[in-house]
């Protein structure tokens, strides 16, 4: 079992600090499955049959497997950038 201490968190803060980038990116569009599919969480996937989902949209229910998958474009700016 791994148990963080106080000293662990104090080593790892800097580099964690060091990656939080404030800027906000909307993502207006995602696509949405209910269930549960084998490799869905592959880069290349197809979920272009998959529903469209949108902020503000509801889904699910107690105990649900659902997929999320949205493109995302990365600015220029922040490719250099660890994450």
């Amino acid at each position: 079992m791994l148990v963080l201490t106080e000293q662990k968190i104090a080593r790892l803060l800097p580099d964690i600090r060091a990656s939080i980038y404030r800027e906000r990116h909307p993502i207006s569009v995602f696509r949405f499955r209910e269930g549960d599919f084998d490799s869905a969480e592959a880069v290349d996937y197809d979920a272009s049959a998959w529903a469209s989902f949108r902020l503000g949209d509801t889904w699910g229910g107690y105990d649900v497997v659902a997929w999320f998958r949205a493109r995302v474009p990365i600015p220029a700016y922040l490719k250099s950038l660890p994450i």
